[in-house]
């Protein structure tokens, strides 16, 4: 068929979309990308995310890897400083890196929606080169989560996909 796909990701779903579509044009040429309708990613940590990053540096350390085993185990968490994962989604990763220095292909529409209180990746971090933004109303301390079924957020999504402007900022 030549109807184009749209791709839809939450979180790094949405590292994963974009690396795919980096390997696709690459392997391909950009003459594939036009088979792609539009990307949209929903609370994707373009810029790396914060606790990523925190979790990250302070298990670099044997003392510190110490410190958050007692503290997540404590907490009832599960924070493994040492998944491959976590290394990828840090600012400083070279994976985060690479895709602040790779815009979305030109002639790609693609939208990245945040989540206004989202504390696991926040605002700032769910920019990219490329893609245009919009953070919806989804607050609270799951906003993350809830962020693909939020209404605003569907709602969004559907404009996007309709080639229509966002209604929010």
């Amino acid at each position: 068929t030549d109807r184009p796909i749209d791709v839809l990701a939450h979180s790094q779903g949405g590292i994963v979309a974009r690396l795919a579509l980096i390997e696709l044009e690459r392997r391909h040429g950009a003459a594939w990308l036009r088979r792609v309708g539009i990307l949209v990613t929903l609370g994707t940590p373009h810029g790396g995310a914060d606790l990523a990053t925190a979790v990250y540096a302070i298990g670099a350390t044997p003392a510190g890897s110490a410190l958050l085993d007692a503290g997540t185990s404590a907490a009832g968490l599960a924070l493994d400083d040492d998944a491959p994962a976590l290394r990828q989604l840090a600012e400083t990763s070279e994976i985060i890196e690479a895709l602040q220095e790779t815009p979305v292909p030109a002639g790609l529409r693609a939208v990245s929606i945040a989540a206004r209180s989202d504390l696991v990746v926040p605002v700032p971090r769910t920019a990219a080169p490329g893609m245009q933004s919009v953070v919806v109303p989804v607050d609270g301390a799951h906003a993350h989560d809830a962020l693909p079924g939020a209404p605003s957020a569907v709602r969004e999504v559907a404009l996007a996909a309709a080639g229509l402007p966002p209604t929010c900022t």
